[in-house]
């Protein structure tokens, strides 16, 4: 059950990510109403806005740092010049 919740959780994260990197407000709309159903489901683990910020900011820090989707070391960042994927 635990690990059902966290999945869910995680996925609403990532939707309402999404949706806002993709500039598409009615299905941010729409999510943005599943977290509030969520939320009242379990408020143990409630999504706040605080929560979805840094869920979007760690996002796009990670799709930063890496190369078509595979993460790079930093210290190996140099040898993606000679990689080709």
């Amino acid at each position: 059950m635990e690990l059902k919740i966290k999945r869910r959780r995680k996925h609403f994260l990532n939707q309402y990510g999404l949706a806002k990197k993709q500039q598409d407000g009615d299905y941010q709309k729409e999510m943005g109403e599943e977290i509030k159903r969520f939320n009242e489901k379990q408020p143990s683990v409630a999504i706040t806005q605080k929560t979805l910020e840094q869920s979007i900011k760690t996002s796009k820090r990670y799709s930063d740092s890496s190369l078509h989707g595979v993460k790079l070391d930093k210290s190996l960042r140099h040898l993606s010049d000679e990689v080709r994927f």
